[in-house]
């Protein structure tokens, strides 16, 4: 049987754009993402909550693919290594403080919250399922913010 044209071209994105060649992944991970942006974009809309969200959901998360791909360093769970774990944590907790900055200004966070969430974000992230992190990310995020309030 023939192969046709699109084939090598629809391997290929799925191949960039997933961690595991699986074509799965590009319909839950977007469609999480997204639902997760619309939900901050209007319920969260310039709170501190929907800040740290979405700086950790973006940069955190977003670089975390990245960096795990690209500097392999040990697997700590499953295909989550620990160079993308630290970057869920580091790049989430730095990109956190400027969204807040921007959007809400700093006299509304705590130090303290704002790491011991990074830090939840970073291990929920760390411990879900590839397909299903940005669906669990948001969702811990936001108890963490109101329970740590």
């Amino acid at each position: 049987m023939m192969k046709s044209p699109w084939s090598a071209k629809s391997d290929f994105v799925i191949s960039t754009m997933t961690r595991n060649d699986k074509g799965a992944e590009l319909l839950y991970g977007p469609l999480f993402f997204n639902l997760s942006t619309i939900l901050c974009g209007t319920i969260f809309y310039k709170t501190t909550t929907g800040a740290v969200t979405m700086a950790i959901l973006t940069w955190g998360d977003g670089l975390a693919a990245v960096v795990g791909q690209n500097y392999k360093t040990r697997q700590i769970y499953h295909t989550k290594t620990l160079a993308g774990s630290c970057t869920v944590f580091i790049a989430g907790l730095i990109s956190s403080l400027i969204y807040i900055s921007i959007l809400v200004g700093y006299q509304s966070i705590s130090i303290m919250h704002l790491v011991l969430t990074a830090l939840l974000a970073t291990i929920t992230e760390t411990l879900s399922p590839s397909e299903l992190d940005n669906l669990f990310l948001p969702f811990v995020i936001i108890v963490a913010h109101f329970v740590l309030a």
